[in-house]
């Protein structure tokens, strides 16, 4: 199985250091496939989207931040990466600032192998 972890991996859109400098940065949260609730928005922890190409996709042509719960991800497609969103693991799942993230201890797995067998 072929899985990329968020801390040893650095995503091409986390290297868009200085969009964050202008203001107020829409963050949108996931959660591990299966653990989203019933009208997810990505606001809080508690109405996270389930995958990670919704919430990317959600912050449009603004751009902003995706935080990512600890726990393995499947892509169900690809995710076309943009300069102006960030994307960060090492999420609990109770954060309300990214510099509480810890993604030594909350480990974030990213996969697009759909049977977890490569």
């Amino acid at each position: 199985m072929k899985l990329l972890s968020l801390k040893s991996c650095v995503l091409a859109a986390v290297a868009a250091v200085g969009f964050a400098a202008q203001g107020e940065v829409k963050v949108v949260r996931v959660v591990p496939n299966g653990e989203a609730g019933e009208n997810p928005d990505g606001a809080s922890w508690a109405t996270a989207y389930g995958d990670i190409k919704t919430a990317y996709e959600s912050l449009g042509a603004d751009g902003g931040e995706v935080w990512i719960k600890k726990g393995l991800h499947i892509l169900s497609n690809a995710v076309e990466m943009a300069a102006n969103i960030g994307v960060y693991g090492g999420f609990a799942g109770t954060e309300t600032s990214r510099a509480a993230a810890d993604p030594k201890n909350n480990m974030t797995l990213i996969t697009g192998d759909q049977e977890l067998n490569d």
